[in-house]
């Protein structure tokens, strides 16, 4: 209980904070909730593409890993920063890693804004490093048919986001490994979600990344 109210008070604090910077996080402002040293755990959110892997991710790494999900479907960037502080209370261990894909809603926009994506995401990532300072934060680059202008766009945006924020990694880009080059008829139902292959695809390219960067404790 008392990890909960010190960690609600700091997410009820968060919108008067200054922009944080790596050297300006105070270490341990969260407590954890599970200690363990065997296990590593993943907290993968964004939208709804943020979840189907999943399954497949946890057959593919070696070891032992336990997966958080909190996708929140349909929701755009700056939408997603309403209810994330929702799902951080609800996490129910502390991240070794944090993986987001996000933006899939936003690239389909004709008038998709600069400024309030890379705001919207600067507070997504420092809020998280707040939260759980010592994660390893990766970020998917994304893709939808159709959007690949404002894909490069946005993922370029992303890219100018995590340049002073060295805890934050760019992950798999799914404008290579989802598009594959058929404009996503392979790995995708709807140039969008993936398909049943695709999921197993996205996991496979996660765990690359991961097996690369991992143990973290």
């Amino acid at each position: 209980m008392k990890t909960k109210m010190i960690l609600i008070l700091v997410l009820l604090l968060l919108p008067y904070a200054q922009p944080v910077r790596a050297r300006e996080v105070e270490q341990n402002v969260y407590l954890p909730l599970v200690v363990n040293t065997h296990e590593q755990h993943i907290f993968a959110t964004g939208d709804s593409k943020s979840i189907g892997y999943v399954s497949n991710l946890l057959d593919i790494l070696p070891g032992e890993w336990k997966i958080d999900t909190f996708p929140r479907s349909g929701a755009t960037t700056a939408e997603f920063i309403t209810t994330m502080n929702v799902d951080i209370l609800n996490a129910n261990f502390v991240p070794n890693y944090i993986l987001i894909n996000l933006g899939a809603n936003d690239v389909n926009w004709q008038y998709m804004s600069e400024e309030t994506i890379k705001t919207a995401y600067a507070y997504i990532l420092d809020t998280y490093h707040i939260v759980w300072p010592s994660a390893w934060i990766g970020i998917m680059q994304i893709w939808r048919r159709g959007c690949d202008t404002n894909s490069d766009l946005y993922n370029a945006w992303i890219t100018d986001v995590i340049a002073s924020r060295p805890w934050v990694h760019l992950g798999p880009d799914e404008r290579i490994f989802l598009a594959n080059g058929d404009n996503g008829i392979t790995y995708t139902v709807d140039g969008i979600h993936p398909n049943t292959a695709g999921w197993v695809l996205t996991a496979e390219e996660w765990a690359q990344i991961l097996e690369q960067v991992q143990p973290q404790y």
